[in-house]
C-alpha cells in the first residue's frame, strides 16, 4: 500500500470520526449508519496495515492436529469436527482418536445454495456463512446451519436433501422425537409500534421447530415471548443511552436453544422445557412447552454460549467471560448453575498453566464416562478433560502455518463407528456410478 493511499485512508478515517462524534451525540439515524460503516472500514484498513489475520485464523508452528495425552482415559468413539476447512469455507469431518479422517463433507455456501434470495443484503455484508450448529442423523445425513444463511440437510455423499430458506444461526438441536430446533432472525428496516425505542435496522429473533423432513412445525418470536412473560426489561438491557433507551442491531444475540429430554432426571425442569441463551444481555431463560417462563439466569456469566441441561435442577453454561479479553491472562469458564442459587460452581476455567479462552462462540459436551469435551472455538482447539486434566486435544491446523476456528467438536455414539462410515461411503460411490 503506497504512502499516498495510506494518507487518503487516514484522512477519511478522521472525517468519519468527526462525523461520528456529531451523529452519535445527536443519534441521527442516517448519518449514524454511515459512521458505523466508516468505523468498520477503518478497522479493516488498520488490520491490513498491521498485517493482522481475521479473527478466525491464527498463526501456528504446530504440525500435528491431535495430541493423545492419556489414551486409556479418553471417552471411546469417533469425533465430528465442524469449522473452517483448508479451502476457505466450512467443512465437517469425522476423525478417530489419532486425528485420521474417516469421513468428510465440504460445506461451501455458494455451491450448496448458489441462487439464494432469502438472506438480507445487510446481513450478507456483515457475515461470512460458516457453520454454527451441526448434528449427525442416524442414517449419516448431516443437519447444519450456515450462519445467517440457512439450514441444510445433506446426505453422506454431500447431496442436498432439503434447504430451509430462513436466516438461521448458531444452534441446531435434535429432540428425542426427531424434530429439529434452531434459531433465526429477520432484519427489519421499519420501526414498529410493538417495539418502542427500537430503531430501524434491528434483528427480530425467532425460534424454529422443524420436522426431520424440513417442514416448519412451529415458529416463535422472541420479543413476543418476553413480553407475554413480563420480561420486557430484557429487551432493553443492551442500551447504554442516558434517559430514554434507543436500540438497533443485534440487541439480544440469541445463540442457543435446547429441550429437556426424558432421559434426564426431572426436577424443577421437566421433559419438554425449552432453554434459550441470549448473549448480549448475559441471560439464560427456561420456559415450559407453552413458553411460560420458569427461570431466568442473569449475572453469573459474561456473554455466554451453549447452555445445557444437566438434570432437573441444574444447567451448565460455556461462560466466555469476555471482559477478561484485555487482561494479561484472559480466560473462559464452564459453570454449573442451580435453579436455587445465584452462586455458580466453576467446573473448569483457564489459567496460566492451562490456557483456555474463546472471546466468541464455544461449546461443551458432557461425555458418558464423566469427562468433559470443550470446544475453544475462536482458537481452533478442542480438549477433553478428566477432572481438571487434559487427556486429548484437537487443533484445526490448516495449510500455510495457520489454525482455523472450529464451531464444535462432538464425540459420537458407538453406532457411528468406522464400519458405518465405510458403508455410507460405498453407497456414495455406487450412486456416482449409476
Amino acid at each position: 500500500m503506497t504512502l499516498h493511499r495510506i494518507r487518503k485512508y487516514l484522512a477519511l478515517a478522521v472525517l468519519a470520526f468527526i462525523l461520528g462524534v456529531i451523529t452519535t451525540d445527536m443519534r441521527l439515524y442516517f448519518p449514524y449508519q454511515l459512521y458505523q460503516l466508516a468505523k468498520a472500514g477503518f478497522g479493516e484498513i488498520r488490520s491490513q496495515l498491521q498485517g493482522d489475520l481475521p479473527w478466525y485464523l491464527h498463526q501456528t508452528h504446530r504440525v500435528s492436529r491431535v495430541e493423545v495425552l492419556e489414551r486409556d482415559s479418553i471417552q471411546p468413539g469417533l469425533s465430528l469436527v465442524s469449522g473452517l476447512g483448508p479451502y476457505g469455507h466450512s467443512q465437517a469431518s469425522v476423525i478417530d482418536t489419532d486425528g485420521n479422517v474417516i469421513h468428510n463433507w465440504q460445506l461451501n455456501w455458494h455451491q450448496l445454495w448458489p441462487d439464494a434470495t432469502h438472506v438480507h443484503q445487510q446481513i450478507q455484508k456483515t457475515t461470512t456463512p460458516f457453520t454454527h450448529g451441526v448434528k449427525l442423523m442416524s442414517n449419516g445425513d448431516l443437519i447444519f446451519s450456515l450462519e445467517y444463511a440457512g439450514l441444510f440437510r445433506i446426505d453422506p455423499c454431500g447431496q442436498v436433501v432439503w434447504r430451509f430458506p430462513r436466516m438461521t444461526h448458531h444452534s441446531v438441536f435434535l429432540d428425542e422425537h426427531g424434530d429439529i430446533w434452531t434459531l433465526g432472525l429477520d432484519y427489519l428496516e421499519q420501526a414498529s409500534e410493538s417495539l418502542p425505542a427500537y430503531a430501524p435496522g434491528y434483528h427480530d429473533f425467532k425460534i424454529f421447530k422443524l420436522s426431520s423432513d424440513g417442514e416448519l412445525l412451529n415458529e416463535w418470536r422472541l420479543f413476543d415471548i418476553l413480553k407475554q412473560n413480563h420480561l420486557e426489561s430484557l429487551m432493553y438491557m443492551s442500551s447504554n443511552r442516558a434517559g430514554v433507551p434507543l436500540l438497533s442491531g443485534d440487541t439480544l444475540h440469541l445463540n442457543d436453544v435446547k429441550v429437556f429430554p426424558s432421559s434426564l432426571n426431572a426436577g424443577f425442569f421437566e421433559p419438554g422445557d425449552i432453554m434459550i441463551s441470549m448473549r448480549n444481555i448475559h441471560s439464560v431463560a427456561v420456559f415450559d412447552s407453552s413458553m411460560k417462563i420458569k427461570k431466568v439466569f442473569t449475572g453469573s456469566f459474561v456473554r455466554q454460549h451453549d447452555a445445557d441441561f444437566i438434570d432437573g435442577n441444574t444447567i451448565s453454561v460455556f461462560d466466555n467471560y469476555t471482559h477478561t479479553y484485555g487482561t494479561e491472562m484472559p480466560f473462559s469458564r464452564i459453570l454449573y448453575l442451580s435453579r436455587d442459587s445465584l452462586e455458580p460452581v466453576v467446573r473448569y476455567q483457564g489459567s496460566h498453566d492451562k490456557p483456555f479462552f474463546s472471546h466468541i462462540m464455544g461449546k461443551h459436551q458432557q461425555l458418558d464416562n464423566g469427562n468433559l469435551l470443550i470446544t475453544e472455538a475462536a482458537n481452533g482447539r478442542a480438549f477433553e478433560l478428566k477432572g481438571d486434566d487434559i487427556v486429548w486435544q484437537f487443533f484445526n491446523v490448516l495449510p500455510g502455518g495457520l489454525i482455523g476456528f472450529i464451531d464444535e467438536v462432538q464425540r459420537l455414539g458407538p453406532e457411528f463407528n468406522p464400519a458405518f462410515f465405510t458403508r455410507v461411503s460405498q453407497q456414495c460411490g455406487a450412486n456416482k456410478e449409476q
